[in-house]
């Protein structure tokens, strides 16, 4: 039954996973403990599938983006005239101005904590292009600090205490005041005086936002709110089993909805958002089974799990006795022989949402492309670069062998662009920061000075004529581009993009994009497209670009909507023609 439900759940979803298949029973089935003797508890709130099936069911998107107690932000502005004559209007949704409702009721327990935790979930989840993403530009946002050089060794344990105290376990956790400004996270043992979890100054480096100046000392208000956060949630009625925003133990109480509101749920979707490799996961999982053996009390020592005390019960929640897995193991195999059929079927590099690479905070490539400056001050928001390298996969992969290649766009590209297809053959079901990294060295520091960065030739600026001078560089196709990028910079001169404008760059692109692809039978369509500036100031075409690629007469296709500052990857909705068949190999 659980089987059919997790399948039904999966083939309406076409889900993709953002860690590789096996990655996810490797972890499942990991020893964990001292004494390897137990594994994470599959229905517990440690387990990857748990957050990997609430991700993909949009559970958090759903909470981030249409909650009642969330003040979104939005703007309607008129523009020009179109050539048809009519009216135009610019629609701007801005999440990262997001609030939470001034005037909800505090003064009940519920109203308190409803306002509380929707502010932590702003915080926690910026999402600034409109998509679930815990990414955040400032140097202050929670995600920033756990990266940070001088904390990232301890976030193992930082995370596992928030999970825990979201689970009600008193962890001895502190924002420590004791010298003054500085502010300190602490976590103490509570069976060895000398022993020290944590002991991380709460402070990172980068430009500071009430000064708009480079500051070694940023103070981490958000990460201190959030830890303070999950301290007064430790002992909260209204998440305690039976409480109005626990999490469902039926499935009446999963059906209300009300456990989207729960402490608990935040941090597991955080968390799985934030962990993306399967060694980092591991570790992670050793972390709390560390923190949880540490902080009992010897009355209730979590190893004898015969005793059903608090402890005893919540460590059963997380972790089983490793002779106890095998009767559960049979529905996460299940799981996975589905994605696995689904990945085989797969005829395009993209089949899910989740699979497109996101953006992330990359480390600023050095000039000779020899490595990658270490000041965390200097990282920058890759977002189109990330679009660029969604677009390369598309423009590589190979539908009929299901890998990438580069031969067919000819002896002119760069030898960076060869080499990470060359590391990267196949599709990823994640982009990791290391695969970040390589792609920085594909995009960055590229010779052509017309090309437009934001500093030291990294960060390249949105508009469809930088853009497209960068894929010229890359790929050594440069006459045909070359001449579409003086187009579009003399009809920026003209200041006026009528149809027979927008008609002749659509073609062009059409051409260039056809050229490049090693699936030829792909449509290229602009729309929305406007003359504009750049995020430096210089005048380029703003514009989505929607390209279709129809393989076995299934289309699959994707959006490259570049706007003001910005860069953005989506897929294009279509019926899966290959879930009927993937649904009679499971």
């Amino acid at each position: 039954m659980i089987s059919k439900l997790l399948l039904n759940l999966v083939m309406l979803q076409s889900i993709l996973a953002r860690i590789n298949v096996e990655d996810i029973k490797t972890v499942s089935e990991t020893s964990v403990g001292e004494k390897q003797d137990v594994v994470i508890n599959l229905k517990g709130p440690l387990n990857l599938l748990r957050g990997y099936i609430g991700h993909q069911s949009g559970y958090m998107y759903n909470k981030r983006f249409y909650s009642s107690e969330i003040d979104t932000d939005y703007a309607l502005t008129k523009r020009e005239l179109s050539s048809r004559n009519e009216q135009e209007y610019d629609f701007t949704r801005t999440p990262v101005n997001d609030r939470v409702y001034k005037d909800l009721d505090t003064k009940t327990p519920e109203g308190k904590y409803l306002s509380t935790y929707h502010a932590q979930l702003i915080k926690m989840f910026p999402s600034i292009d409109g998509d679930l993403s815990i990414e955040a530009g400032r140097p202050n946002a929670l995600t920033n600090f756990l990266r940070a050089e001088h904390v990232k060794k301890d976030t193992k344990y930082i995370l596992a205490a928030l999970l825990l105290l979201s689970e009600g376990v008193d962890i001895k956790i502190a924002v420590d005041h004791t010298e003054g400004d500085k502010k300190k996270l602490v976590i103490k043992s509570k069976t060895c005086k000398e022993k020290v979890f944590v002991d991380v100054e709460m402070h990172t480096a980068g430009i500071d936002p009430v000064t708009n100046k480079y500051s070694d000392k940023i103070n981490q208000k958000e990460a201190a709110e959030i830890v303070n956060f999950y301290i007064r949630c430790r002992d909260n009625p209204l998440l305690k089993r039976g409480g109005e925003f626990a999490m469902p133990a039926t499935k009446e109480e999963f059906e209300s909805g009300r456990f989207l509101n729960s402490a608990a749920f935040l941090i597991q979707t955080y968390i799985y958002e934030f962990i993306d490799t399967e060694e980092d996961y591991k570790n992670f999982v050793e972390a709390a089974h560390e923190l949880l053996v540490d902080q009992v009390t010897e009355k209730e020592n979590s190893e004898q799990t015969k005793k059903k005390g608090k402890k005893g019960r919540i460590f059963d929640e997380l972790f089983l006795a490793k002779d106890a897995f095998d009767e559960n193991k049979k529905y996460i195999e299940s799981f996975c022989g589905f994605l696995k059929a689904k990945n085989e079927n797969a005829r395009f590099p993209f089949c899910n949402d989740s699979q497109l690479p996101r953006y992330t905070r990359v480390p600023r490539c050095k000039l000779d492309k020899s490595g990658f400056e270490k000041d965390q001050a200097l990282y920058y928001s890759n977002c189109v670069e990330t679009a660029l390298l969604g677009l390369f996969c598309c423009l590589a992969y190979n539908p009929e062998k299901g890998e990438y290649q580069t031969s067919h766009m000819g002896e002119g590209i760069s030898k960076e662009l060869k080499q990470f297809f060359e590391d990267y053959p196949k599709p990823t079901e994640t982009t990791d920061f290391e695969m970040h990294k390589q792609w920085s060295k594909v995009v960055a520091c590229l010779k052509n000075d017309k090309i437009d960065y934001k500093k030291e030739k990294n960060e390249l600026i949105a508009g469809v004529g930088n853009i497209f001078l960068a894929i010229a560089e890359i790929t050594g196709q440069k006459e045909g581009i070359l001449k579409l990028a003086e187009y579009i910079e003399n009809a920026c001169k003209c200041r006026k993009l009528d149809d027979e404008k927008k008609a002749y760059i659509t073609d062009k692109i059409a051409s260039i994009i056809k050229s490049l692809s090693l699936n030829k039978n792909v449509k290229v369509l602009c729309y929305n497209m406007i003359h504009g500036k750049r995020s430096s100031g210089k005048s380029d075409i703003l514009a989505e670009i929607k390209i279709t690629y129809t393989f076995n007469r299934v289309c699959n296709g994707v959006s490259l909507n570049i706007s003001h500052g910005h860069g953005h990857l989506s897929l294009l909705p279509f019926l899966d023609a290959n879930s009927a068949q993937i649904k009679e190999r499971c």
